[in-house]
């Protein structure tokens, strides 16, 4: 078996997201590894078209979003992380699940952790489920973390 040296987390820093910092925390203590924190803004599929006065005002809105990103995951790594272990962040634009998997291809992860949301029916159909799309994509384990019952 592989040894577990690069974990990741993606988060949307939702309290849904927040149930598998304690899963990441305990599987990075044991294994030693490191973690990594990814945040994925949505894309703007309007932002290639825009031209003129609206592009300055897109381009500073998503300045705007990725600062208030970055800022977010460091207040989540010094007050959820556990002290001690190594961790990396980055916040990327995109589809979730491309990014996800494609960060996890190129930084060598060794498993995902991630928290489903819990959509079914037409939610579901509709937006699709991340987890889902991480999973069948991913080129390592992902370890799926299911909502709460209530």
């Amino acid at each position: 078996m592989k040894a577990i040296k690069r974990i990741l987390w993606p988060t949307d820093f939702s309290d849904e997201a927040r149930r598998a910092l304690p899963l990441v925390n305990g599987f990075a203590s044991h294994f030693s590894a490191e973690v990594d924190v990814l945040h994925v803004l949505p894309s703007a599929p309007a932002m290639a078209s825009m031209v003129g006065h609206a592009a300055p005002a897109m381009t500073a809105y998503i300045t705007s979003m990725d600062e208030h990103a970055r800022k977010t995951i460091s207040e989540v790594v010094e007050n959820e992380i556990e002290s001690g272990i190594p961790v990396s962040s980055s916040v990327g634009i995109g589809s979730p699940a491309h990014e996800i998997t494609h960060y996890a291809r190129e930084h060598g992860i060794d498993l995902i952790v991630l928290s489903t949301n819990g959509e079914t029916g037409l939610a579901r159909l509709v937006m699709g489920s991340v987890a889902e799309k991480v999973v069948r994509l991913a080129p390592c384990p992902v370890l799926t973390v299911p909502p709460r019952p209530e």
